[in-house]
């Protein structure tokens, strides 16, 4: 083991340059650096069940959701999710809150001691100071989201007691394939011999289906094992109606699945008991809306088109004014996939882009995607915070602004807007009274 460095970081933004620069590349796949340094220090095996949870989209809120119920239920929760939003210490949250700087700091000595000279990419070397931290912080329950497809991600290191594939859809297929039975086949990576794994109604492809029957787990599916229609989720004979909210339904319908298979292996209050914790909560960046300066925000993490179409479903809800849309995405997504969707409902778009990101999709590229599918009126500004900024100046008092496109995307309008919420736990809060009217002017 190498010998403490004294030179090194001391302060959290300065720990995550130097984590940055360990390896050359953002994404390397492979398990093998993650296992040889989690086992060294012991981060990989808990004494507590562990929940992961994969997927295309609905990850997040799933844990998210899922996270909250638990803690109602009296459970001590650990919950890793990446990426973060407004500031890195989302990323790891215990008992609802997020970790420390001094808490971060001391995990990420304590791996750069354990690699040696070992590189990590930022994703590897952040997951294992996740770990470090948890192992130390004696949850009850560990709820753990992959991130880029399953089989190699970081995550997958640790084994877990219950599976959440949410659904499967098109992303990343440099790294995953090109059709939707070979990127399944990469989520399934994620399963365990005989454990339970919960699926979304997006997940019937035949490479799911024969890794399933192969690790011979016990799979229950949204649709026909339990299932949300309207306010009331079921599952088998057992009937919730569930509270005024603005959650995704089926992450919501999958956190209450994954809660009942869990309640059968731990004490934990019935459903219909801690499900009055989800009361008019919505999630930060998942169609969630705030005022500023007097206009109505909707800012959405959609990047796919699958993220896409979900959310131009909750905007044909809209009834006056118009929408004005605020774009930025990443240079390697299928950009018109992304605007397909809603690119109707849109009446100006404000196009600019993601600063300090370096696979952001330039004002050029942005624009030339939105006049392929034919939009008639753009405003290209440098930068996304701009192009908000002009929505802003434009907008007229029944107008909705809509900025989606990406984690970053929404990342930089909440930092413009200076948006905060009072009571953010699990990255959940309860919408004021003034913006649920709103939502259901």
């Amino acid at each position: 083991m190498k010998k403490p460095n004294h030179d090194l970081p001391k302060t959290k933004a300065q720990w995550l340059a130097h984590i940055e620069a360990c390896h050359p590349k953002e994404i390397v796949l492979g398990l093998e650096r993650v296992h040889k340094i989690g086992k060294m220090g012991r981060l990989l095996t808990f004494a507590c069940p562990v929940v992961t949870v994969g997927g295309t989209n609905g990850k997040g809120s799933t844990l998210a959701i899922l996270a909250t119920l638990l803690k109602k239920g009296g459970l001590r929760v650990g919950m890793y999710t990446s990426p973060h939003l407004t500031t890195f210490n989302e990323r790891l949250q215990i008992a609802g809150q997020c970790c420390t700087d001094e808490a971060w700091c001391q995990a990420f000595a304590a791996i750069d001691m354990l690699r040696q000279d070992q590189n990590l990419t930022f994703f590897e070397f952040v997951t294992l100071s996740a770990l470090f931290i948890l192992q130390r912080s004696a949850p009850d329950i560990v709820l753990l989201e992959v991130g880029l497809g399953g089989r190699l991600d970081a995550v997958n290191a640790v084994d877990a007691n219950l599976v959440i594939l949410t659904m499967v859809g098109y992303d990343h297929q440099a790294w995953l394939g090109q059709t939707l039975e070979q990127i399944a086949k990469e989520k399934a990576g994620i399963l365990r011999k005989q454990i339970p794994v919960v699926l979304g109604k997006k997940t019937g492809m035949r490479t799911l289906a024969a890794a399933i029957k192969a690790q011979q787990n016990r799979a229950y599916k949204a649709g026909q094992d339990f299932d949300l229609i309207e306010d009331t989720w079921r599952w088998g004979s057992k009937v919730v109606t569930l509270p005024n909210h603005y959650l995704p339904s089926a992450s919501l319908c999958l956190a209450l699945a994954a809660y009942q298979l869990l309640s059968k292996r731990s004490v934990l209050p019935e459903v219909d008991q801690v499900v009055l914790a989800l009361r008019d909560k919505v999630m930060v960046g998942r169609y969630q809306p705030f005022f500023c300066q007097g206009r109505f925000i909707v800012v959405d993490v959609a990047h796919n088109l699958d993220g896409s179409k979900w959310l131009a479903q909750k905007l044909a809800h809209f009834k006056k004014g118009r929408i004005l849309g605020v774009w930025a995405s990443m240079q390697d997504k299928v950009l018109t996939d992304i605007i397909a969707p809603i690119k109707a409902q849109v009446a100006t778009w404000y196009v600019g882009q993601l600063s300090n990101v370096g696979r952001s999709a330039n004002v050029a590229a942005l624009a030339a995607a939105l006049k392929k599918a034919g939009a008639k009126s753009v405003r290209t500004l440098g930068t996304i915070a701009q192009a908000f900024d002009q929505a802003l100046h434009e907008a007229a008092k029944d107008d909705w602004i809509v900025a989606f496109g990406s984690f970053y995307t929404v990342a930089a309008v909440l930092a413009a807007s200076q948006f905060k919420a009072a009571d953010l736990e699990n990255g959940l809060y309860r919408l004021d009274q003034a913006v649920r009217a709103r939502l259901g002017d």
